[in-house]
């Protein structure tokens, strides 16, 4: 019969503890922009430099600025909103939040970030 030896804390790998913790964050961020966007999509009526508008695309980069611990979050919003205008994005966003819900959220952050 085989003696399993304690090796004490080498049992635990440390990668795995940060890959799960990594998740768990990474989760709780989009679980955060998901909120934001079901909130954004009942605004897509109002014109898009509206401040009801303004504000939650401010909160996406704020959330987004967090995430990614960037300094300044502008070029990746403005990549985020190019990205909704991605054939295979635009579709399934717009199967989620309904039609037309990829392009106002597109313009929306535009519009934002081109005038800061």
């Amino acid at each position: 019969k085989k003696v399993k030896r304690d090796t004490g804390f080498m049992t635990i790998k440390p990668w795995r503890i940060y890959s799960k913790f990594y998740s768990f964050v990474a989760d709780s961020y989009v679980k955060r922009i998901e909120v934001i966007l079901e909130k954004m999509i009942t605004k897509i009526g109002c014109p898009v430099d509206s401040f009801e508008v303004k504000e939650l695309v401010a909160e996406y980069g704020f959330v987004m600025k967090q995430f990614s611990q960037m300094k300044d979050e502008r070029g990746m919003m403005l990549s985020v909103a190019h990205s909704y205008q991605n054939t295979m994005v635009k579709s399934k966003v717009n199967e989620k939040y309904g039609e037309g819900a990829a392009e106002f959220f597109a313009e929306a952050i535009a519009s934002f970030y081109k005038e800061n």
